[in-house]
């Protein structure tokens, strides 16, 4: 699974010149397979949206969905554990949902967002650390459970979320 995610980046790639024919589609599916079942060794099925929004990889140690939408998507809420903190203000542009993981691309991050969301890690169980540099702020949180990443850039306004079980 590990190698799959290597190619991961070349997909979403992919996926943003997918024109809406099938054919082209099918196509562009069975090249991915190819390639990733060539480095990885594993028998790989990929869907990609009739809408090239969003594709399913399936192997047979479990599955990857990608979600990709500059316009928005909804808040993953289903994909993560009840009582996970909504990121207010900011929209989702990416899901990505790969067995146990979540990441979440947000464009339009503040620092009051940003300070918003942090403060829901700062009591209880979770050990927190923040690291600052070049307009790049990285905050991360873990229990015994669970471990979960924040980073944005304050200068552009992008972030991403990672949560993960352990």
């Amino acid at each position: 699974m590990k190698k799959i995610l290597f190619v991961l980046v070349i997909v979403i790639m992919i996926i943003g010149l997918v024109a809406c024919a099938n054919a082209r589609e099918n196509a562009v599916e069975n090249i991915i397979e190819n390639m990733i079942e060539k480095e990885s060794g594993e028998k790989i099925d990929i869907d990609i949206d009739a809408d090239g929004d969003g594709m399913t990889m399936k192997t047979e140690e479990g599955e990857i969905t990608v979600q990709d939408d500059d316009s928005g998507l909804a808040w993953p809420g289903d994909k993560l554990p009840a009582g996970f903190p909504v990121f207010g203000g900011a929209k989702v542009t990416t899901v990505i949902d790969a067995d146990g993981g979540v990441l979440i691309g947000l464009a339009g991050v503040t620092q009051n967002d940003a300070d918003n969301f942090i403060g829901n890690f700062t009591t209880g169980d979770w050990e927190t650390s923040t690291i600052e540099s070049a307009g790049t702020n990285i905050f991360s949180a873990d229990n015994d459970d669970e471990f979960m990443s924040f980073s944005w850039n304050s200068e552009e306004g992008n972030g991403t979320i990672t949560f993960g079980t352990k």
